[in-house]
C-alpha cells in the first residue's frame, strides 16, 4: 500500500512538473560536456576561462592592461565584472578549476533556460509548446562555437534579450509596475553587461528590443505605452551600464579619426570580416556567422565547426537548412486569425 502511495505520488509529482524537471536536466547539460573528460577544463586563446579568476576579475576594475610589451587601453574591461563574478565565487570558494567552469557554464546555460521560459509564457499557454521554443532557443547552432570559447558577448547577448523582451511585455500590459520593473531591469543589465565586451553586441539588445518595440505599435495601433516602455527600460539600463559605457564610448572618440578602421583600435571590423558572409540567405539559414567560413589554408579543412562542410556540399542538408526558415516564412500565409497579433512578433 505505502509503496503504491509512493509510486503514484512521484507519478503525479512528475505528471505536474514534468516541464521544470525537463529545465533543469536542460540547465545542467554542461556537465555532460565533461564527462569521461578528466579534470580537463576548456580553455584556449579565445577563451573567456582565466587560470586565476581572483587576478582576471580583479583586472576588470582597471582601464589599463600592464601586460604585453608597454600595455594597451582596457576601456572596456568593466563590462566583464558580473560575467567573471561567476567564476570568481565558487574559486573563492577553494572549488577546482573544473569545477568553477562547470558552475560558470550551469549558470549561464540555466539564465539562457530559464529567460526563454519566462519570455515565451507571454504568448504560449501550453506547457510543452513552452520547453520546445526554449530547447530551440537555448540548443541553436550558432551557440556552438560560443560555448566551446566560453565567449562573453555571446552568451550575456543571448542571456539578456528574452529577459529583456519578456520585462517589456509585463510592463506594457500593466502586469508589473514600474518599481519591479526597475528591480527586473537592474539584474537584465548585469546580464547584458558582458555584451559590452563587443560594443556591437550590446547594440544589437537595443536594436531587438527597439523592433519589438515597432512590431507592438503597428500591432496595437497604439505608439505612446510602447513607445514610453522601450524609453524607460533602456533610460535605466544605459544608467546602470555607465560604468562601462562611459570609458568605452571615451576609448573610442579618443582613437578613431575620420576615416580610421575600428579594427585599429582593438574591435573587430564586422563589415570586412565578421559580416562578410552575411547575405540574407546566410542569415535566415543560421549560416551567417563567421565561423561557417574559417577554413585551413593548406587542407581546407573547418578550424572551427567540423560540420559546415555537409551544408555546403550535401544536398540533404542544404534542404534541411532551408526547411526552417521556409516555415517560418509561411506562417506568414497560413495563418489561424484568432492568433493573428502573435505573427509579427515571432518574424523579425
Amino acid at each position: 500500500m505505502t509503496t503504491y502511495f509512493n509510486k503514484q505520488s512521484l507519478a503525479n509529482f512528475v505528471g505536474k512538473y514534468w516541464h521544470i524537471l525537463f529545465l533543469i536536466c536542460l540547465s545542467l547539460l554542461p556537465v555532460v560536456w565533461f564527462l569521461g573528460k578528466g579534470e580537463a577544463i576548456i580553455n584556449g586563446v579565445d577563451t573567456n576561462f582565466p587560470l586565476d579568476p581572483k587576478m582576471f576579475f580583479l583586472r576588470r576594475f582597471y582601464m589599463w592592461n600592464n601586460l604585453g610589451n608597454s600595455g594597451h587601453d582596457f576601456s572596456f574591461a568593466p563590462a566583464g565584472i558580473f560575467f567573471h563574478l561567476i567564476q570568481l565565487i565558487p574559486y573563492l570558494l577553494g572549488l577546482s578549476l573544473q569545477n568553477v567552469e562547470k558552475i560558470s557554464l550551469i549558470f549561464w546555460f540555466g539564465v539562457i533556460v530559464l529567460n526563454s521560459y519566462l519570455f515565451s509564457g507571454n504568448f504560449l499557454k501550453q506547457k510543452l509548446y513552452r520547453v520546445l521554443f526554449v530547447t530551440l532557443y537555448a540548443l541553436n547552432i550558432y551557440m556552438f562555437n560560443s560555448w566551446e570559447n566560453i565567449k562573453v558577448a555571446n552568451l550575456s547577448l543571448v542571456a539578456g534579450i528574452p529577459l529583456l523582451l519578456h520585462i517589456f511585455v509585463r510592463l506594457k500590459n500593466d502586469l508589473i509596475g514600474k518599481s519591479r520593473a526597475f528591480g527586473e531591469i537592474i539584474f537584465v543589465s548585469f546580464i547584458l553587461a558582458g555584451s559590452g565586451i563587443n560594443p556591437a553586441y550590446f547594440i544589437t539588445a537595443i536594436i531587438i528590443l527597439f523592433v519589438f518595440t515597432l512590431s507592438f505599435c503597428l500591432l496595437d495601433k497604439n505608439i505612446k505605452k510602447p513607445s514610453k516602455t522601450f524609453l524607460f527600460i533602456v533610460m535605466i539600463i544605459l544608467i546602470l551600464s555607465a560604468y562601462w559605457v562611459i570609458p568605452t564610448i571615451s576609448f573610442i572618440l579618443r582613437n578613431v579619426t575620420q576615416g580610421e578602421s575600428i579594427s585599429s583600435i582593438g574591435f573587430n571590423n564586422w563589415l570586412n570580416s565578421l559580416s562578410e558572409n552575411t547575405s540574407i540567405v546566410n542569415v535566415l539559414r543560421g549560416q551567417g556567422a563567421w565561423d561557417w567560413y574559417a577554413f585551413d589554408s593548406l587542407t581546407k579543412a573547418p578550424l572551427f565547426l567540423p560540420y559546415t562542410p555537409n551544408y555546403f556540399y550535401r544536398i540533404t542538408f542544404i534542404l534541411f537548412s532551408f526547411m526552417v526558415p521556409s516555415i517560418a516564412l509561411l506562417a506568414l500565409i497560413f495563418r489561424n486569425i484568432d492568433k493573428n497579433k502573435y505573427y509579427l512578433h515571432f518574424q523579425y
